[in-house]
C-alpha cells in the first residue's frame, strides 16, 4: 500500500449501523475489486427494533449524476412518507472525496441538514 501512496485503514467495528445494514452492505460489496472480504460486526446495541430498507443506487454518468440521483430518491421517500425525516435516511458512500458532490446536490435539493 505504501507504494501506490495509499494507506489502509482497518475498520474493526461499527457503532453506528444496525446488523443488518452491515449484512446489506456486505453483500454490496462483495467480490468487488478492491475490496478485501471481511465481516463487518455491529458493535453496539439498539434499543428497539427498527424497520429499514436498503436501496443501491449507481450513476455510471459520474459523482455528480450520482449524487443528485440520491437527493432525489431521498425527496421521493420524505415525499412518500411523511412520518420519515432526515434521521431515518443514511447515505454510504465509497469514499470521501464524493462528499462535495453529495454536499452541493443536496444543497441544491434544499436539504439543509448539517
Amino acid at each position: 500500500m505504501k507504494q501506490s501512496g495509499r494507506r489502509l485503514v482497518e475498520l474493526t467495528g461499527n457503532f453506528r449501523s444496525r446488523p443488518d445494514i452491515l449484512s446489506a452492505v456486505e453483500t454490496i460489496v462483495e467480490q468487488r475489486e478492491g475490496i478485501e472480504p471481511r465481516a463487518l460486526v455491529a458493535h453496539r446495541e439498539f434499543a428497539q427494533a427498527s424497520p429499514y430498507s436498503v436501496e443501491v443506487l449507481y450513476a455510471t454518468e459520474g459523482e455528480s449524476m450520482e449524487a443528485q440521483c440520491v437527493a432525489s430518491r431521498i425527496r421521493e421517500l420524505l415525499e412518500m412518507y411523511p412520518e420519515f425525516t432526515f434521521e431515518d435516511v443514511a447515505v454510504l458512500v465509497r469514499n470521501t472525496e464524493v462528499l462535495g458532490a453529495f454536499t452541493t446536490a443536496f444543497d441544491d435539493a434544499g436539504f439543509h441538514i448539517w
